[in-house]
């Protein structure tokens, strides 16, 4: 058999990941989704941006540029994005106020998984400090781009069901607490694709986001 590329790998979690990606009848979105084959694409300005610098920095035959030509390289096999999402009613919710007029809300928690974090961490360790900046600026913009695409994915969804989505959000933004990151995990089983919550609301994996989206009446 040929490779798999690595946009259609899915990593085997301890809890396992099965494969579901948006293929039911519009009439009838399930509760709880698994999704898998995200195909994700770096942009080099916006990880540049993240780790505090600029394109014109991005030189040739400089360490900066050979850090990310070994990211570039590097990463695709680093990471293994999956997303699980959960399809609420409105009285489902515990009414705070980031659901208001919403008649039904989805919650998803993504993730590229572990493998990068420890990458960077054994480099760290190495003293390569410019490769770990670099290679966890490649993070940080996969799991925004994954994001991205999962929220693209509900919007879909949520426009096929007759409804208008909001944007994503957040907890830990603006007038949603960082604490509401409990009730997300109550309703979304995040342990099927291995992301769960510390004690102080914080998921492991790092790279690994959590977010609302919620269904208006068109």
């Amino acid at each position: 058999m040929g490779s798999i590329p690595f946009h259609r790998r899915i990593y085997e979690y301890p809890a396992g990941i099965r494969k579901n990606v948006f293929r039911q009848k519009k009439a009838n979105m399930p509760r709880i989704k698994v999704i898998s084959g995200f195909d994700i694409k770096i942009d080099r300005k916006k990880v540049l941006y993240r780790i505090g610098y600029k394109s014109k920095d991005l030189q040739k035959k400089t360490p900066l540029f050979e850090s990310f030509e070994y990211a570039d390289r590097r990463f695709p096999s680093l990471i293994y994005p999956a997303a699980v999402t959960s399809l609420l009613e409105a009285h489902e919710t515990n009414g705070h106020p980031i659901f208001t007029d919403a008649k039904k809300v989805a919650l998803c928690v993504c993730t590229i998984g572990p493998n990068l974090e420890s990458a960077v961490e054994t480099h760290v360790k190495n003293n390569e400090l410019l490769y770990s900046l670099v290679l966890d600026g490649f993070g940080s913009e996969a799991v925004e781009t994954l994001a991205r695409q999962c929220a693209a994915k509900i919007s879909k969804e949520a426009e096929s069901l007759g409804y208008r989505s909001s944007k994503r959000f957040s907890p830990g933004y603006k007038k949603w607490p960082l604490e509401q990151q409990a009730f997300v995990f109550e309703k979304v089983p995040a342990n099927r694709i291995g992301v769960h919550l510390t004690p102080r609301f914080m998921m492991i994996p790092r790279k690994s986001i959590s977010f609302r989206i919620n269904f208006y009446d068109s």
